[in-house]
This record gives structure tokens, sequence and C-alpha cells, in this order.
């Protein structure tokens, strides 16, 4: 595991219809102490709510849920935030979208927990710097 700034703490919401799928990456990111889970949402209203709420650094996003879908979701978010796509969805096209509208990283389900740490160290550089 890379290391962080030790006196960084960051907050995470974690967007996924499935209750596994927010377990497992709920369960990796023990491994990241510095990483705060304030909020995990099962639809994209609920996680649009949580981000004007709480305004996450990171955002785990799963991009086919009812309601919104992940895309329709960062439409609707008023807040900058790392966003780290983590979907069964597996199509060139819906990547290309995903770093299009920002992302840090994508991930198909199941995933690596060693490339979501990696995406993790992504995503707070760019909180950190600014920078993708």
């Amino acid at each position: 595991m890379k290391s962080q700034p030790s006196s960084s703490i960051f907050t995470a919401i974690i967007v996924d219809d499935e209750t596994l799928a927010r377990e497992v990456v709920r369960e990796h990111l023990a491994a990241y102490p510095g990483i705060t889970i304030v909020a995990e949402c099962r639809n994209g209203f609920d996680a649009v709510k949580a981000v004007a709420e709480l305004k996450p650094d990171i955002l785990f996003l799963d991009i086919q849920m009812p309601k919104l879908n992940g895309f329709e979701l960062l439409e609707l978010i008023d807040h900058e935030c790392a966003i780290i796509f983590i979907t069964a969805y597996e199509d060139d096209e819906v990547r290309a979208r995903a770093f299009n509208a920002g992302a840090v990283a994508y991930f198909l389900k199941p995933f690596d927990g060693e490339d979501l740490l990696n995406a993790i160290d992504a995503a707070l550089k760019f909180k950190i710097d600014g920078k993708k």
C-alpha cells in the first residue's frame, strides 16, 4: 500500500445498488485508515443528496443503477470530488465517457484490491494537487 499524508483525513461515499459491491469496497477501504466512509447509497437520488450534504473527497460510483445512473448523477452534483467508477459495465465507449466525466479510475467488477488502492492514491493526489 502506498502512503498518504498522515495528517490528512479524506471522506468517501460509496454509490452502488448492490449491497455486496458496497461491502467489497468498504472492506478494501479498511486498508486505508485515512479515508472515512461518510455514506453508502443504493441509488443516484440518494447519492445526489449525500454529496450535496457531505461534500466527499472521493466518490466510488457504479454506472447502472435504478432511478439515476452514474453519469446522470454526476450531471446533478455541484461538488468537485475524485471519481472512481466501479462497474460491471464493460464497454470502451462507456469507459471513455467515464474518463471524460472526470474519473480518476474505472474498474470492472470483480476488481483487484491492489488496483483499487492505486486508484485511491490517484484520487488523493487529485484532491491534494487538484490534478488527475
